[in-house]
């Protein structure tokens, strides 16, 4: 659990969130992988599907030139053009 990882990863459901130095818990979350081809499969499967929902480069430039516009807006005093 570091970094940008939150944004990308849904605990329980497109992976395991560790907290920083937990080495418990992450030898218990791989151990819990390593045993279980479904749920390997079933969280590979939402994780593909989460980054087609929100990841791909459209998506990602979509979001960057909503973001420009409602800058321009602002600075239009609500006007954009």
């Amino acid at each position: 659990d570091v970094g940008g990882v939150r944004e990308a990863v849904v605990d329980g459901e497109t992976g395991f969130l560790v907290p920083r130095g937990d080495v418990l818990l992450l030898r218990e979350r791989l151990r819990l992988l390593l045993a279980s081809p479904e749920l390997r499969a079933r969280m590979g499967a939402a994780g593909y599907a989460r980054w087609r929902e929100q990841f791909t480069l459209e998506r990602m430039l979509a979001q960057t030139q909503a973001v420009y516009r409602e800058v321009l807006e602002a600075s239009r005093g609500g006007h954009a053009k």
